[in-house]
């Protein structure tokens, strides 16, 4: 998760019950996953030896390199609220119809054929929102984010350097300025900042923050 990403989300969540703060491409996981693939790629110089492995010689890197260009660029959902989303999202433009924030204010929920387009994760959200019949946005919004904390999904964020959760206590941030653009990330202080920072010795800053609960 990426804090920057998530703290812009958090207080949102679409019709069909989706917390952005818990989604994937909402909170920046994807595309800063997608940002240290491909850094691992070309730092292990895996292109180069790839070809002797089984399968290796039919990976086409330069489209790979491109998908994960555009997951970098493009994995990061602002939110139905702020135009992201589905851009033609039947359960979000029904709501709208009707003056619904969320779906569990709606008497056809149950059977309701709009969230099948979400495959089997549409029973999942069913649930979420008929157990949270009556409950306001806001405080919707509040408890599905407690309860994701409880299981350790947004409560944590993941160091850049070992991919490992960050406790509170121990989260920095360094920045750099690449190409003439500011770039920041998280790191765990300990063997993996002291690596982050022989490695990029110039321009660096180092800051201290406390993640905020939501």
């Amino acid at each position: 998760m990426e804090k920057e990403a998530y703290n812009h989300v958090k207080g949102q969540a679409g019709p069909c019950g989706i917390t952005c703060g818990t989604c994937v491409l909402g909170n920046g996981t994807i595309a800063i996953t997608a940002s240290k693939t491909k850094e691992h790629i070309l730092g292990y110089g895996i292109k180069e030896w790839a070809p002797s492995t089984p399968g290796g010689k039919e990976i086409n890197w330069v489209e790979t390199e491109k998908a994960l260009d555009w997951l970098i660029q493009n994995a990061n959902c602002r939110g139905c609220e702020n135009g992201g989303g589905q851009p033609e999202c039947v359960i979000r433009n029904c709501a709208n119809d009707k003056g619904y924030q969320l779906c569990n204010e709606c008497n056809e929920l149950d059977t309701c054929k709009k969230f099948d387009w979400l495959g089997d994760y549409s029973k999942t959200l069913k649930e979420i929102l008929k157990n949270n019949k009556g409950v306001i946005k806001k405080d919707f919004i509040k408890k599905q984010l407690m309860e994701a904390q409880k299981t350790n999904q947004t409560d944590k964020i993941s160091c850049y350097m070992c991919r490992q959760p960050v406790v509170e206590d121990n989260l920095f941030t360094v920045s750099w300025s690449e190409n003439g653009k500011e770039e920041s990330r998280v790191v765990c202080g300990s063997r993996c900042l002291r690596d982050w920072a022989k490695n990029h010795s110039e321009n660096i800053k180092l800051e201290l923050f406390d993640l905020e609960s939501p």
